[in-house]
């Protein structure tokens, strides 16, 4: 009795196995193709990879990673390329979209995918056509402070102006007996190049870069708008710089002098609010970012992946399901939501994740609505290379007006060499 017993479970385990390899042998295996390597935002792709097929019952999705601008375009001259894509942003879709990727709009009617509650700059379309939308929007940027820091000095709330922050800058800078900083405020220049344009211009009133459309217009820099805000950034750059020299150089997205305290507080992106509470011993807060008189109400610009269907798969409904799953999926909001990523459109499962982890994001959420957005730069253009030749000029000592009016002259001659500058 007790060899059928085992016989019978033998044989149901056999037929269950191999009922599970069918299943799995008729999934159809699709590509996506991505930029970054699979640690980006602590491997969350992979996650929402895994999640997709482990749900999926047709389709297998196998994620690739190297599928920069160049690979794709040259792929896409020999009629092929991943069935999904991933961007770094909607620059870079409107400079290739249409050369790589398919129209999404009738799928996006197919599963009643609300483009109203998307975030600005979340949904890239191309002469009325659709063809990426965010997975998750990198707003920037949230103040994020250390409270202990603020309390010990007598700050009662961080800073909501450019005057406030002109204010408590003394009160947050701290001194060795030599007279070296020992700690600051923060480093207003510690930015992206281009960042400092598309941050700190609006909070100074400067509302364009580009003055026109995606086909024609022209740079416009020599304004006061933009020469009152980098006289104000160089302004702290020359002050700041001689005192910190002995701190040693990072980058503007490393971490190391927020977990040593150098800095008080600092623009930086959402997942670093979580990071911080695990590897510090301080009190960290999220506060809306700075503005001044004169600028707009709420300077925040969006960052964030984008995607979209390949122009030259040969398996549309499986790579639209799982674009689908991407971007409208609640299971992958939570999953983005619990990497302390913000969802793309208002009311995403992404935000009720984050609060629930952080609660300090609700007042930020909640401005997100209000939003200046995204100022507009001609991917055709090399204004981010342009942009950091102009602060390296003004760092050595170039004045502010000559070096906007040269930036100006350069990125006008480029629209020239492509056509697109208007006079």
């Amino acid at each position: 009795m007790r060899r059928r017993c085992t016989l019978a479970i033998i044989v149901l385990w056999v037929v269950v196995f191999s009922a599970s390899m069918a299943v799995s042998a008729q999934k159809t295996t699709i590509t996506f193709g991505v930029p970054w390597g699979l640690d980006v935002f602590e491997g969350v792709l992979l996650e929402l990879v895994d999640a997709y097929n482990a749900q999926s019952q047709t389709v297998q999705v196998e994620i690739e990673t190297g599928w920069d601008r160049d690979k794709l375009v040259t792929a896409a001259a020999g009629g092929a390329g991943p069935d999904v894509i991933g961007f770094d942003g909607p620059s870079t879709v409107r400079a290739i979209g249409e050369v790589v990727l398919r129209p999404i709009d009738a799928e996006i009617d197919r599963h009643g995918i609300d483009l109203n509650r998307f975030f600005p700059d979340s949904v890239t379309q191309i002469r009325g056509q659709t063809y990426t939308l965010k997975l998750f929007v990198d707003p920037n940027f949230p103040l994020i402070y250390n409270d202990t820091f603020l309390q010990e000095a007598g700050v009662a709330m961080p800073p909501r102006s450019i005057p406030e922050l002109d204010e408590v800058f003394p009160k947050l800078t701290r001194r060795t007996a030599d007279g070296q900083a020992e700690r600051v405020a923060m480093l207003p220049w510690n930015l992206g190049d281009e960042h400092l344009f598309l941050t700190w211009g609006p909070a100074f009133g400067a509302t364009k870069i580009w003055d026109g459309d995606e086909t024609s217009g022209r740079f416009v820099l020599s304004t006061p708008e933009w020469r009152s805000t980098f006289d104000w950034i160089i302004d702290y750059y020359h002050r700041i710089v001689p005192d910190i020299g002995h701190w040693g150089d990072r980058a503007w997205w490393n971490l190391d002098w927020l977990i040593e305290g150098r800095i008080a507080m600092a623009y930086h992106v959402s997942p670093t609010l979580g990071r911080l509470k695990a590897t510090t011993p301080y009190t960290w807060k999220i506060a809306p970012p700075l503005s001044g008189p004169s600028g707009v109400e709420m300077p925040i610009w969006f960052g964030g992946f984008t995607f979209g269907v390949g122009k030259f798969t040969q398996n549309e409904e499986a790579a639209f399901d799982f674009l689908r799953f991407l971007i409208w999926d609640a299971q992958a909001s939570e999953i983005i939501g619990s990497a302390g990523l913000i969802g793309a459109y208002q009311g995403a499962a992404a935000h009720d994740v984050l609060l629930e982890n952080n609660p300090e994001w609700a007042e930020f959420i909640s401005l997100l609505p209000r939003a200046f957005g995204n100022l507009y730069i001609p991917p055709q253009v090399r204004f981010g290379e342009r942009a950091t030749e102009f602060m390296n000029a003004i760092k050595a000592g170039a004045s502010v007006p000559n070096a906007l009016a040269e930036l100006e002259r350069v990125v006008n001659a480029e629209a020239a060499e492509v056509g697109m500058l208007r006079e």
